[in-house]
């Protein structure tokens, strides 16, 4: 439970802009999960990635840590640490300027494939269902919206932020109507 807790204070920390207590916290919470083989170390790998992005430190080494949030998320079959860390991986490729690996990131991501079109996860249905739920849904759409945006593709972002207007509106999902309907207006 230390572990847990010193991820989530982490998180805490960085939300309120404490860089240097939430990597402490975190590289804490990480060396736990090391030697007792917890489940957090995913969540725990993205946190840092997020805490070096944030620091303004190596974007490559930020890049790496999500990547590797993203795989052990895959092995671990946890839906929600993964489409966290495949949209903060595409976010780093924009910001590096890879807007089309970025895109096609979320877009393989959202439906769980491989750069070759194989099945991330073993229960490849399983994982269906869950991104055909509203938050997980708004979330890769969100971040695909974004990324067409950053390079440019107007017409697709567009279509993208309607889309998400649509699904939040049939979920009742204030934020996502409010967001989405400001990202149809911007566009």
């Amino acid at each position: 439970i230390q572990s847990r807790c010193l991820g989530e204070l982490g998180r805490l920390q960085l939300g309120l802009g404490k860089n240097v207590e939430a990597r402490t916290s975190i590289e804490e919470a990480l060396r736990i999960d090391r030697l007792n083989q917890y489940e957090w170390e995913s969540e725990h790998l993205l946190y840092l990635a997020w805490v070096t992005t944030v620091e303004n430190r190596d974007l490559d080494q930020a890049i790496q840590l999500a990547t590797s949030a993203r795989d052990l998320a895959i092995k671990q079959n946890n839906y929600l640490v993964f489409m966290q860390s495949s949209t903060s991986l595409a976010h780093g490729y924009a910001q590096k300027g890879r807007l089309d690996q970025a895109i096609a990131l979320i877009e393989r991501s959202r439906d769980g494939l491989t750069d070759q079109g194989q099945p991330l996860f073993k229960n490849s249905s399983s994982y269906r269902a869950a991104a055909s739920l509203p938050l997980l849904k708004v979330a890769f759409l969100e971040a695909l919206a974004f990324d067409y945006q950053a390079s440019q593709r107007l017409d697709d972002a567009l279509k993208t932020w309607k889309e998400i207007y649509e699904v939040a509106k049939l979920a009742r999902f204030p934020l996502a109507i409010a967001e989405a309907a400001y990202g149809t207006a911007i566009n």
